[in-house]
């Protein structure tokens, strides 16, 4: 039984970066298109924010793909997508 648990500790692991980088690269596409879509006039979102720009598009994938490598250096992942948020505000 304990070596079951073992295999199974041992599998949920190494899923763990692919998880981590499955999550960056949803996150980077989901922003990417909510960020696109808010040129659109909607009742939703108030106001046109204007088309997406290179730059903005640059710093959303700052904001979100560092997320992949979180676990194993989480404080320049930190400083790198809070410097990423604070340039996009």
């Amino acid at each position: 039984m304990q070596r079951e648990i073992d295999a199974i500790r041992a599998r949920l692991h190494w899923h763990q970066g692919v998880a981590d980088i499955a999550v960056a690269v949803a996150l980077a596409g989901a922003a990417l298109i909510v960020a696109g879509l808010r040129n659109l006039p909607s009742p939703f979102i108030g106001g046109n924010a204007g088309p997406l720009t290179p730059v903005s598009a640059i710093l959303i994938l700052v904001q979100t793909l560092p997320l992949a490598i979180r676990r194993r250096y989480p404080t320049p992942v930190l400083m790198l997508t809070g410097a990423g948020i604070a340039l996009y505000s």
